[in-house]
């Protein structure tokens, strides 16, 4: 693309040499493109700011040249309600992706009786440079991975549940008169028994590169681990995808870990494997009608079922 001398940051020609091109072509009879050239010019440019005043209309006051401000085809109002639309979806856990927001756009703009470029009515959609431009003038808003949310985890958590919950901690500790020593938080969470390997350094040119594992493909193993307000912990408690255990794994594991299988042989908690969890709680919080102490977990089908609230108390 050309180039003008006299062309300014905006992109706009310079108000004082158009004005001198057109003097010069109408008062002193010279041609257009070699005045343009010689003014750094666009000639076609020249030439229809020369034929506008050759038909008496006033030029003095116009914007010369092409301006880079492109035109908005959302006001700032309806490109709020669009904001405010997408900060409402993320919070209800239905976030949109960037096509759904660009489609959303199209219709939302569509039922506005709002014009709209070719390129939106071929595609059904708002165009790439126009969300680019809308994240621009919205620095609020990025493109987050989302992290998988259960429907359970969504419905209770909300201002209701969230404000019972410590409504009734607050009751227990004020009834019993818990020390940091003495609550406990506990939760599991899966490892498996191969981790991926790191980047390594290796010759050029070999189509494979191998490390040496315990197994190609590990198994998932559940951990639940214990601990309580003032950083103490209870040896973690550990579920393997097998029906029997063996010796050497709680051999491997930190002093007082305790390790057990069960018959479904999935590795994850389950009813009976929690019973023992609170039997391997007890042993080490060692509560007492005294000293009783506070376990806190969530409402996982595991710790729920019937048994638990009978040892627990």
């Amino acid at each position: 693309m050309r180039v003008y001398k006299r062309k300014t940051e905006r992109g706009l020609f310079s108000r004082e040499a158009m004005l001198e091109g057109v003097r010069l072509v109408l008062d002193q009879g010279q041609k257009i493109k070699p005045t343009a050239r010689e003014l750094g010019l666009n000639y076609k440019t020249l030439g229809r700011y020369v034929a506008l005043k050759r038909n008496s209309i006033n030029i003095d006051n116009k914007q010369f040249g092409y301006s880079k401000v492109h035109k908005r085809i959302l006001n700032d109002e309806q490109e709020q309600m669009l904001a405010d639309y997408l900060i409402q979806a993320n919070r209800i856990y239905y976030g949109l992706t960037k096509i759904e927001f660009r489609t959303l756009t199209f219709e939302f703009a569509k039922i506005n009786n709002i014009p709209t470029p070719t390129s939106w009515k071929k595609n059904q959609m708002a165009s790439k440079d126009w969300v680019y431009q809308f994240f621009n003038r919205h620095p609020e808003f990025s493109l987050r991975t989302p992290e998988p949310t259960s429907l359970a985890r969504m419905t209770s958590f909300n201002k209701h549940n969230v404000g019972l919950f410590y409504d009734n901690l607050e009751e227990l500790i004020q009834k019993y008169q818990f020390t940091p020593d003495r609550i406990y938080n506990c939760d599991e969470t899966g490892v498996t028994t191969v981790q991926k390997p790191t980047k390594m350094i290796a010759e050029k040119g070999v189509k494979r590169v191998g490390t040496a594992v315990s197994q190609e493909k590990g198994c998932l193993v559940t951990v639940c681990g214990t601990i309580n307000a003032m950083g103490g912990f209870i040896p973690p408690f550990c579920m393997f995808p097998r029906v029997n255990t063996q010796p050497l794994w709680e051999e491997v594991l930190p002093i007082g870990s305790k390790a057990e299988g069960h018959a479904k042989a999935s590795g994850w908690m389950t009813g009976d494997n929690f019973l023992n969890y609170l039997k391997h709680f007890h042993k080490y919080a060692r509560p007492s009608q005294e000293l009783p102490v506070l376990l806190l977990l969530d409402n996982h089908a595991s710790h729920l079922v019937l048994k638990a609230p009978a040892f627990s108390h």
